[in-house]
Order: C-alpha cells, then sequence, then structure tokens
C-alpha cells in the first residue's frame, strides 16, 4: 500500500469477492447429495496398464 500498488478499496473489494465466492462454494457444497460408499475408493490408485 505505501508503494501505490494497492490501496483500502482494492483491499475490500478483494475481501468481498473472496466471501462470495467461498459462500457460493460452500451453499453448492451443502446442496451436493453424498457419495456412494463404492465411489470412496475412486481414483486412489493407479490403474497398471499391464494388470500387476
Amino acid at each position: 500500500m505505501s508503494c501505490g500498488l494497492w490501496d483500502e478499496k482494492r483491499d475490500e473489494d478483494l475481501i468481498a469477492q473472496l466471501n462470495l465466492e467461498i459462500k457460493e462454494a460452500t451453499e453448492y457444497a451443502d446442496r451436493a447429495p453424498f457419495p456412494k460408499p463404492e465411489d470412496t475408493l475412486l481414483h486412489v490408485y493407479a490403474e497398471n496398464e499391464g494388470g500387476v
């Protein structure tokens, strides 16, 4: 801020934008259905092409 590259208004705008993104992400996650139990192991282990 002392260099003039940032000011209080930009800081307030950034905080407001971040709060909005967090709120939207939280609401989305709250509305999302729970995963099926069998899906908990998806993408955990790499699959070998050779079958080993």
